[in-house]
């Protein structure tokens, strides 16, 4: 059953919300380097945002699992409320959270920044 709130906050992430604008693309995996696109294993700076994720909104980094609960702004910058998780177990049990934020301005179809961060999209 796919909850209403998963599916307005896609909406809103892709569309803008009220604002018009562009449609910001943030969904998929990025990386600083092409190199990291290339290291599915090691600590490394890859990030996936995936909004139709079957545990929720994800935001996923290495030993750094986040779900996305809001999403804020408009145009091509966003500002992402996370309940973040080290382990996956934590993740899905919902148990010892932190709260963070992630700012995301989106540079064009293959780069953004994320907190001031220039990251490229991964191609798979």
């Amino acid at each position: 059953m796919i909850r209403p709130t998963a599916v307005v906050l896609a909406a809103v992430l892709l569309t803008g919300g009220a604002q018009a604008g562009p449609r910001a693309d943030f969904e998929g995996i990025w990386a600083q380097t092409r190199a990291e696109c290339e290291d599915d294993e090691g600590p490394n700076s890859r990030t996936l945002i995936d909004m139709s994720s079957k545990e929720g909104p994800l935001f996923d980094r290495y030993e750094h699992h986040c779900r996305i609960v809001s999403v804020e702004g408009g145009g091509t910058s966003r500002r992402l409320a996370l309940s973040c998780h080290e382990f996956w177990e934590e993740f899905r049990k919902r148990t010892s959270p932190t709260r963070e934020n992630v700012r995301i301005e989106q540079k064009g179809a293959q780069s953004l920044r994320i907190d001031g961060k220039a990251y490229v999209r991964c191609l798979r």
